[in-house]
């Protein structure tokens, strides 16, 4: 058999030319489905954080000495017309409400707080004020039900609210392991790297840089040779997430940290605990539930078993009710959606029978 010709010129051409589309295909495609150059963030795990020449922080948020992540009093510095009072959240102080006037306290995380409302008192608390409430907003951005409950047992004595609303993201508020606040050490660091968690894979890391070193070794593709030849595309971040060799630091923190897991949801033991003190204090206890914007249409499945023994309600959210992902938190749209629905609740009273989904349900057992 005579051996092949050699390719010619115009083969060789379209060859080379069909390897750069495949790899350009190949880029694009690992770009869409979310990898970004020079980070390793596992499939299906979120970080939001992006390596920094220098880090600096943003001391606005900080752990005070109850345990609270909280913010600075005064006014924001991105927005200074809102201030923050003198227990480190935004709105009314925590103080009783004017006499004659009908109250509700709210609890949660960055959706309390009005993330991405334009302008934020655009917010669901906020829109639930204008509707002729006084609103307490208890929301703190990066706060999970461990900081719920704290928040309730330290400022529901003192405001005695006629009801209580606890929104909770089914993105990030199912908690598996049981905490305890920690006085000055900060939930996250704010930076300019990103939102940075010190607790991230097990117990506390220490200040802003300790913990940035650690999401480098954790997420980036590290500085140096690796980087020039790796991090600048998709392709190269995922072939070095291939080659690289476990690290034992990260190994370690991260098989300690399955060690606390209980395996099953344990948020509900500290709505439990709001909902006993609502009782005690004569206050309506609502249990609102935010779904995640690709959870909406199984979030009865999702919720029956973080919340085994409490009544919850879900407003009637759409895909289009959320910001684009990374961002996740809800548009302008979907805050007038949950103050709705947090209005209908109040004026109605109805509650939906234990483990229930969404909306006004007929009385039931669960009818107060």
């Amino acid at each position: 058999m005579s051996p092949k010709p050699p390719l010619g010129l115009t083969e060789r051409r379209l060859l080379a030319l069909s390897s750069a589309l495949s790899l350009l295909a190949g880029e694009a495609a690992l770009r869409a489905t979310g990898t970004r150059p020079g980070l390793l963030v596992p499939p299906g795990e979120y970080a939001a954080f992006e390596p920094v020449e220098r880090l600096t922080v943003d001391p606005t948020f900080f752990t005070d000495a109850r345990g609270l992540f909280r913010a600075r009093p005064g006014p924001l510095p991105w927005d200074p017309a809102l201030v923050i009072h003198d227990d480190g959240f935004r709105g009314h102080p925590f103080v009783p409400a004017p006499e004659g006037r009908r109250s509700v306290f709210f609890v949660g995380d960055s959706f309390a707080w009005g993330a991405s409302a334009r302008p934020l008192t655009e917010s669901f608390p906020d829109l639930v004020e204008r509707a002729g409430w006084h609103v307490w907003n208890g929301g703190m951005p990066g706060a999970e039900p461990d900081q719920y409950l704290a928040v309730a047992q330290r400022f529901l004595p003192v405001t005695r609210p006629e009801a209580v609303v606890v929104t909770f993201y089914m993105g990030n508020d199912v908690m598996y392991d049981r905490r305890k606040l920690r006085p000055w050490q900060n939930k996250y660091h704010v930076t300019n790297a990103g939102w940075l968690n010190p607790f991230l894979d097990g117990d506390y890391l220490g200040d802003a840089q300790a913990t940035y070193d650690y999401y480098v070794r954790r997420y980036a593709v590290p500085p140096g040779p690796a980087r020039r030849v790796f991090g600048s595309t998709a392709l190269g971040t995922r072939l070095y997430a291939w080659l690289r060799p476990p690290d034992p630091q990260v190994e370690a923190r991260q098989r300690g940290a399955r060690e606390r897991w209980t395996g099953h949801p344990v948020s509900h033991e500290y709505l439990a605990g709001i909902e006993a003190l609502c009782r005690a204090l004569g206050s309506r206890f609502l249990l609102v539930v935010i779904p995640r914007h690709d959870q909406i249409a199984g979030l009865q499945a999702a919720a029956t078993p973080v919340f085994p023994d409490l009544q919850w309600t879900a407003p009637s959210l759409q895909r289009e009710d959320y910001n684009e992902w990374p961002d996740g938190h809800l548009r302008n749209a979907g805050h007038r959606k949950v103050a709705d629905h947090v209005l209908a609740l109040l004026a109605t009273g109805t509650y939906v029978r234990r483990g229930a989904r969404a909306g006004l349900a007929s009385r039931s057992e669960g009818t107060r």
